[in-house]
């Protein structure tokens, strides 16, 4: 059953949609300042703030963008797993994703400031889950459609997973 409902995935889209909901639903969130809860980013130094408007960078919202081409969060893609058994959304550049620790870990600059940006909250987690539900109902028969989604709705995700 789980193997004949992996292949009716394939040719769908399913993965390879599911993944770029992900990443757009990141970049969205950190580009408007919030983080993974939908809080306000704290303000950046007065020290960052300075070396961010010497380069034209915005200083408000904090969006953790300094370079729009090769920036930490212009690196962020998705692999989709050999035979389509899922799919992973990271960093695509060592020194990007080391940054992306002390941000969300660590934490950045002298101050040590957390800015969790990586992972999804609750309501980010019913999104995907509806993209993937709506692929899924084009992809296989109601019933078993619908047996999958509550499946979907049931399960738990490591939100701090790196």
């Amino acid at each position: 059953m789980a193997k004949s409902f992996i292949q009716s995935l394939e040719g769908t889209g399913f993965w390879e949609k599911t993944a770029a909901a992900i990443e757009l639903l990141i970049r969205k969130r950190t580009k408007a300042g919030k983080d993974v809860n939908g809080v306000d980013f704290k303000p950046y130094s007065k020290g960052y703030k300075r070396v961010r408007e010497k380069k034209g960078r915005p200083i408000d919202p904090v969006d953790l963008v300094i370079d729009r081409q090769a920036g930490m969060i212009a690196q962020i893609t998705d692999t989709v797993f050999d035979g389509y058994k899922g799919v992973e959304v990271y960093i695509n550049s060592d020194a990007k994703e080391q940054l992306a620790i002390y941000h969300n870990i660590m934490g950045a600059g002298k101050g040590k400031v957390i800015r969790e940006f990586w992972g999804l909250n609750d309501e980010e987690i019913t999104k995907i889950i509806g993209v993937g539900s709506d692929l899924i109902y084009d992809a296989v028969d109601e019933t078993i459609a619908d047996n999958i989604v509550e499946r979907l709705k049931k399960l738990t995700f490591d939100k701090n997973k790196n």
